[in-house]
């Protein structure tokens, strides 16, 4: 998969705590435009703290995430909701709104955010439900859903305002491989159709060796691996090896 060499975030520095705990230390990377970047890693190392710092949900210790060249954490309000437009995030859980229908929670931020016809806005909603492969469900509340259609009903709310940037966490967990499979397919789908560029933190090694552009492992902390799939392979490191086998 090809991507350009434009950078869209260079991560400079990062820091991260928690009351004692150190989440990240010193993490330093860019991400191009384009491209499908996986980042791996044990659970709780701090791979979910990561990318929200990519959206202004968290604000680094030290150091600085810039986005196009412009710090984040230097973002006034109202810049900020203007970033969360173009940097979308699918949530582990889905993060859809149980006391609503499956059309009630892709409307939302249509009509809090733009001031589409409601025409145009049912149009969009059945668009995208069609795109992520749940045409005609706008009536189900989310209740009656299974974990791997409320992750493709919150994939199809997270791109409904054109996105340039997806970040996924944890796509697939808790799917089986062959509902983890539509996943990731659809992933590799969105890149090519939207011209995304995507962020997707997993720990599960069939999805990265299917989508991944380029892998990032984090241990401890800090980044101990930055290149593509060939490479994580032929990686020596046991730490690594432990991981991916």
């Amino acid at each position: 998969m090809e991507h350009s060499n434009k950078i869209l975030f260079s991560i400079k520095g990062l820091s991260k705590s928690f009351g004692p705990k150190d989440v990240l230390k010193d993490v330093s990377f860019d991400i191009f435009e384009g491209e499908i970047l996986c980042v791996i890693g044990q659970s709780g190392i701090g791979k979910s703290v990561l990318i929200k710092h990519l959206n202004g949900l968290l604000d680094p210790d030290k150091g600085k995430v810039l986005f196009e060249g412009k710090n984040i954490s230097d973002l006034k309000h109202k810049d900020i909701y203007s970033l969360r437009k173009r940097v979308a995030m699918l949530f582990q859980s889905g993060a859809l709104f149980d006391s609503m229908n499956v059309e009630e929670n892709l409307i939302l931020p249509l009509t809090e955010h733009t001031k589409l016809s409601k025409s145009k806005i049912k149009e969009l909603v059945a668009e995208h439900l069609t795109l992520v492969g749940m045409a005609g469900i706008e009536k189900l509340h989310t209740s009656e859903l299974s974990g791997g259609m409320k992750k493709r009903v919150a994939l199809a709310r997270a791109i409904i305002q054109g996105p340039e940037v997806l970040l996924y966490d944890e796509p697939t967990t808790g799917l089986d491989p062959v509902i983890s499979d539509v996943i990731n397919d659809l992933i590799l789908n969105m890149n090519s159709k939207y011209n995304l560029t995507s962020v997707v933190i997993t720990h599960d090694m069939r999805s990265v060796r299917k989508i991944a552009d380029r892998v990032i492992m984090i241990h401890e902390g800090r980044i101990i691996f930055d290149g593509n799939i060939k490479e994580i392979e032929a990686s020596s490191d046991p730490v690594i090896r432990k991981f991916i086998s």
